[in-house]
Formats: C-alpha cells, structure tokens, sequence
C-alpha cells in the first residue's frame, strides 16, 4: 500500500485484512502515540462516501487521505479499553443521573455514524464486538 500516511506512521502489526479493507496497529512518527490505520479499498464503499462526510463524523480521526483509489483514514487507537460493564463494575457508586448521562454521551457518539452508509459502518465493526 502507497500513500503519504507511510511519512506519518510506523506500522506496528496488521489487526485485519480482508480482500476489502487492511486495518493496522501503529504508531505516530512524530510522538509515538498509537493509532489505528484503516485502508478501504471495496469500490461500492468508496464511491459512497466522501472525505468531507469522513472528517465530519469521526472525532478522534487523525489522518485522512485518498491514494490509489483506496481511503485511508488514521484514528486516534486507545490500546486499553475498558468495556462498559466493567467500567460499571468498578464505579458501583455511580448513581442514576450519571449512568443516564454516560448512555446519552455514547448515544450522542453514535448518532455521527448516522450519514455514513450501512456498507461503510459494517467495515468499522468487527463481527466479535457484537
């Protein structure tokens, strides 16, 4: 794969590939901070979406690009994760107004993925997080 992101960021390892899409674990050039690389190339995913609806949706994108008729966006990568029912487990004390506002916060996250098309939001989610 070509592209100017390679001046960017180190890749670490490969985490997908499939005939339509590469997703690797790396890192930033610059301070070493990790990040997901994600590289679309399925023609029905691409010609469906623009890079201006790619900046607008996604909050933690780092690097955006179009190179070879592929997409290849770069978001911010948290190596450490707490899922939800954990953080829940851990924070016993967290009375009701705060667990409604964490669900509305993750909600209001959701909704940006709204204007995104269905085949695009299917490659960001791998089948083991549902």
């Amino acid at each position: 794969m070509h592209g100017k992101y390679r001046e960017k960021f180190n890749i670490i390892e490969t985490y997908k590939n499939t005939d339509f899409q590469k997703v690797f674990i790396a890192s930033t050039l610059e301070d070493n901070k990790p990040v997901l690389i994600n590289i679309l190339s399925h023609r029905r995913l691409i010609d469906n979406i623009t890079l201006d609806l790619l900046e607008n949706t996604f909050d933690n994108l780092v690097y955006l690009e179009k190179s070879h008729g592929n997409i290849i966006f770069v978001t911010k990568f948290n190596d450490n994760p707490t899922p939800l029912d954990i953080y829940l487990d851990k924070n016993p004390m967290m009375d009701n107004k705060d667990r409604i506002n964490l669900v509305y916060n993750y909600l209001n996250k959701l909704v940006q993925y709204d204007e995104l098309p269905n085949s695009f939001k299917e490659s960001l989610v791998d089948i083991s997080q549902i």
